[in-house]
């Protein structure tokens, strides 16, 4: 069924748990769209049952895909603290905002947790040298230390994403209806148009 459906679609979300065990799962699904070139966004469900850490799930689903697979957030855990405590927000790491989570409710922006700052240029910087890859201003722009433009990352991103070079990674906890709008938000703005 899923095969068919992707026939006629212009991108794909790939839905999963915060499982690295349960990775292998999304193999076939992530091949399949390798393998024909469909745009896909990977949205980490259940964030907020995460045990562990979200790069161990990032890890073990990039086993199963041949795009570089890029996190588009950073979890926080609790008040801004360490992981393993339950997952209440996220930071972005391209606007550089946090959210916490709110149930039923958009999320709350906050200032990003203390504890934050340091992993999300982490994530941020590899999301920074995945673009690069395909763009030689803004990898002359790293290497020469200048900061991009918000407006230059997400112009970038929209077009790696549209041609299958990157895969964006989103966390959420849907029954929760977090994370939910920023997926949304992401198809409107990040995906490619029906042109």
């Amino acid at each position: 069924e899923a095969e068919a459906a992707l026939s006629a679609v212009d991108i794909a979300v790939v839905v999963c748990e915060p499982s690295p065990q349960r990775a292998a799962a999304a193999g076939p699904i992530l091949r399949l769209l390798d393998d024909r070139a469909i745009p896909h966004i990977v949205f980490i469900n259940k964030i907020d049952t995460l045990e562990g850490r979200v790069q161990d799930t990032l890890d073990a689903l990039q086993a199963q895909s041949r795009v570089p697979l890029v996190l588009r957030q950073v979890p926080i855990y609790g008040d801004g603290g360490h992981e393993g405590s339950a997952v209440t927000g996220y930071v972005d790491v391209v606007s550089e905002r946090a959210y916490r989570y709110r149930k039923g409710k958009p999320p709350e922006v906050i200032a990003v947790p203390a504890g934050m700052a340091e992993p999300g240029q982490e994530v941020r910087g590899v999301l920074l040298e995945r673009l690069a890859d395909h763009n030689d201003a803004l990898l002359e722009k790293l290497i020469e230390e200048v900061v991009p433009s918000t407006e230059e990352i997400y112009a970038q991103l929209r077009a790696d994403l549209a041609g299958d070079a990157v895969v964006e990674v989103l966390l959420g906890a849907a029954e929760s209806d977090n994370g939910v709008q920023r997926l949304w938000k992401a198809l409107r703005h990040d995906t490619p148009t029906a042109a």
